[in-house]
């Protein structure tokens, strides 16, 4: 990873924690401020079935038919960066058969289920900073930009890792599949190929939150239930599924609760995900009180890590106008930050079906319910 993307990544992590600080408010305190148009809970809604570690998600046989024989089993690892053994890691390495002349006899394999939206758009600002650089010092001035190639057909965008050999990385909604060489030896139709594959066998519906063990085994300890009734107001209530089918197109499945930005299901989410065909997902967090001070938090982070990968969603979105007292964006993770008095709706749509004006449409319809 390099040192831009740790800052844009952190300074990220850095806001979420701060929100959740601004949101420790009781189940009391939001039922007392919640909408009249609240809604009752949310049933929960059909979700794919995740593995139960990340060597799970294509057989090994299928790996070696796509990269070649492989020998041993495969083992998760810590990350793509460091290749150490980590039971709790979201990468699985694949050891080769036969050893190469030149790096390690190995292919990795991720499955993102968060899109890895912060490493894409800092990665992609740092690439058009290179390419204006180096049309700067070319003689065809004042000409246009040269097109960007359109993705290769499944795919919303198709990249590459800083580090490994040969590595592809493509994303579909908000799934990103990560395929690395730890080799140059292993041709790069052969990452390709296997980032594909394992695109084409995810089932096309939610995922449910991953049960964290560590956590787990600290609510036991503390005397709390595992499976807690969800607290506060139904976050869905503020977007009936009509209204959301009118730009996001059908959903696969009725709006369920899931787990803050991402838009995995959980039972106790404090935020709403409208799930469409090629796992796109558009997804809302109310914050029914303490939205000026969470506001404020998120206005000052994302101008931060804005200034890692600038684009000209920042400063757009202040002149947004709606039924809002303000609005702001994060420069990176791309969400939009609308207020209304004390109460702030968060809005994530770079993985799902729509732009940033169908976003605001969304939003509209949404913020007037607050």
């Amino acid at each position: 990873m390099s040192k831009q993307q740790w800052v844009s990544r952190n300074a990220a992590i850095a806001l979420s924690v701060l929100v959740a600080a601004g949101c420790g408010d009781s189940g009391k305190d939001e039922a007392e401020s919640a909408p009249a148009t609240s809604s009752p809970t949310t049933a929960p809604v059909r979700t794919a079935s995740a593995p139960a570690d990340a060597c799970g998600w294509i057989p090994a046989a299928e790996v070696a038919a796509i990269v070649g024989p492989l020998e041993g089993a495969p083992g998760v690892v810590r990350s793509l960066e460091r290749p150490d053994p980590d039971p709790y890691g979201p990468v699985c390495m694949y050891p080769l058969a036969s050893q190469p002349r030149v790096g390690r006899g190995a292919v990795l394999l991720q499955v993102d289920l968060s899109g890895g939206i912060i490493e894409e758009r800092v990665s992609g600002s740092m690439k058009e900073g290179f390419r204006r650089v180096i049309q700067a010092g070319t003689p065809a001035e004042g000409s246009p930009a040269p097109a960007a190639a359109p993705p290769p057909p499944g795919w919303d965008r198709v990249g590459k890792h800083w580090i490994g050999f040969n590595s592809f990385t493509g994303r579909i909604g908000h799934v990103a599949v990560s395929a690395m060489a730890l080799t140059p030896e292993v041709p790069p139709e052969k990452t390709a190929a296997l980032a594909t594959r394992v695109r084409d066998a995810l089932p096309d519906l939610p995922f449910p939150l991953p049960r964290d063990p560590q956590l787990e085994a600290l609510a036991r300890a503390a005397g709390r239930p595992l499976d807690a009734e969800p607290t506060g107001p139904d976050p869905c209530a503020l977007l009936p599924a009509e209204q959301a089918e009118e730009v996001l197109g059908k959903l696969v499945v009725p709006p369920y609760r899931s787990a803050g930005d991402a838009p995995l299901a959980v039972r106790t989410g404090t935020s709403c995900s409208y799930f469409t065909a090629g796992h796109h997902a558009f997804t809302i967090t109310p914050h029914w009180n303490t939205g000026k001070m969470i506001f404020g938090m998120a206005k000052g982070v994302g101008g931060v890590v804005g200034s890692v990968a600038p684009d000209d969603t920042a400063a757009a979105a202040d002149t947004l106008e709606g039924p809002w007292e303000e609005a702001a964006a994060n420069g990176t993770t791309g969400q939009l930050y609308f207020l209304k008095g004390d109460r702030m709706l968060e809005v994530g749509y770079l993985t799902s079906a729509t732009d940033r004006a169908g976003a605001v449409r969304l939003a509209r319809s949404a913020v007037e319910k607050l």
